[in-house]
């Protein structure tokens, strides 16, 4: 069996560098996600006008993919945090003399 949050990782390690923001379409830029605060590089351009979303939908959409990469490595840092915890032996857990005492 594969190990998903493992993929997960690789596939956030290869992304352009952050930070990532989302600019709209001003001062000649495309209206996107870009890398870095000063750059003109757009990694991820969004085109509106198309489907049934609006301006406000379009916004959310480019601020969730801007926040993505950190967002992202916060919830890896958790789940493994989680595993740590809940594969750990019964002994390490703070409720675990509770248990012991009623034995």
């Amino acid at each position: 069996m594969t190990d998903r949050l493992a993929e997960i990782k690789q596939r956030r390690a290869a992304v352009t560098p952050q930070p990532w923001e989302h600019r709209f379409g001003d001062k000649g830029n495309v209206h996107g996600v870009y890398f870095g605060p000063t750059t003109q590089q757009c990694i991820a351009p969004l085109v509106g006008g198309r489907g049934n979303f609006g301006a406000e939908e379009e916004h959310a959409n480019a601020q969730f993919i801007a926040h993505a990469p950190s967002d992202i490595a916060w919830l890896i840092e958790e789940v493994e945090r989680l595993r740590k915890i809940t594969c750990e032996p019964a002994k390490s857990h703070r409720f675990s003399s509770m248990f012991e005492a009623e034995s």
